[in-house]
Formats: C-alpha cells, sequence, structure tokens
C-alpha cells in the first residue's frame, strides 16, 4: 500500500474533482504514471470502478483502515511513508495550514491502552467533525504517533500489555 492511494481516494470527495488522470496526479503531487498505476490497483481491489463513459467511480465512502489493533509490513510501510510525508509537510506547507507538535512524559506501561482508546476516540471525533460539512476543499492526513523514548522492548516480555 502507498499513501497516495488513500489521497487518490480521498480526492473523489472534494468539491472541486475532476474525473481526469493529470489533475488527480498534480493534486496529490504524483506523476501520471504512478497515479494510473495506483487507479490500476484501486480498481483490482474494488475501491473503484471504470463506467462505460471512461470515468472512474468511487466504490468505498471511507478509506479508513478497519482494523486498529493489529498490525503488519504492509501497514508498517505505510505508516513509514505517512510520516515522510509529514517531515515535508514541516518543511514546504504553510504553518497555518498544519498542525505538527509532540509530547514526552513518563508513563506507567500499564497506561497504553487507556491512551490507545483515547486516541482512536480523538481520531474518530475528527472524522465526525468533518463529516459535519456539506463540502471538502482539500484531502489531509492525521497521522498519531505514540512510542516510547526509552529502551522498553526488554520489559514487554516481563509485563503483560494489552492489546
Amino acid at each position: 500500500s502507498k499513501w497516495y492511494f488513500f489521497a487518490i481516494l480521498d480526492l473523489f470527495h472534494l468539491e472541486d474533482f475532476e474525473n481526469d488522470e493529470v489533475w488527480m496526479a498534480n493534486r496529490v503531487g504524483i506523476d501520471v504514471k504512478t497515479l494510473r498505476l495506483a487507479l490500476e490497483i484501486l480498481e483490482e481491489s474494488n475501491h473503484i470502478t471504470v463506467g462505460e463513459d471512461g470515468q472512474y467511480l468511487l466504490n468505498t465512502k471511507s478509506s479508513n483502515w478497519v482494523d486498529f489493533n493489529s498490525t503488519s509490513v504492509v501497514r508498517r510501510s505505510l505508516q513509514k511513508q505517512i510520516l515522510k510525508q509529514a517531515e515535508k509537510a514541516i518543511d514546504e506547507v504553510d504553518f497555518r495550514l498544519r498542525e505538527s507538535s509532540s509530547l514526552s512524559l513518563p508513563i506507567p506501561l500499564e497506561m497504553i491502552p487507556a491512551v490507545k482508546v483515547m486516541i482512536d476516540d480523538f481520531k474518530r471525533k475528527v472524522a465526525d467533525l468533518a463529516d459535519q460539512y456539506d463540502h471538502a476543499d482539500e484531502v489531509y492526513q492525521l497521522a498519531i504517533h505514540f512510542f516510547p523514548l526509552t529502551n522498553v522492548n526488554e520489559k514487554l516480555e516481563s509485563k503483560e500489555i494489552e492489546q
């Protein structure tokens, strides 16, 4: 999976959406060849179809992951790609149009499940807020990372941590 698969799917929801490969490639910031390959993959995975008139049609309303409780090689790769996009945005996107912040704090390991629930609740609230609007101008990525700054892996085997 590539970060731009989700961005392409979300383009269909924009008010100014144009069912044109050059327009889509420019809006996402990829070349047309990459876009065409992505559209083929999205069609093969039944996220989009090509109508009789050659226009792309969206088959799914949401482009979100279904399973928030597990990971995979593909998902880890996607998260790394999203981090690279966030790093790029820090340099290229006006501060008024993005948010990048962090917080470091000491915690007990047993707090991790509660924080994950809070993060999931926050993501849902942001998605619900977006749904309240009757239009969309841009596609944004909300990426939240919660990870240890200390070496914790050796403690994982001695403590019971819930998913």
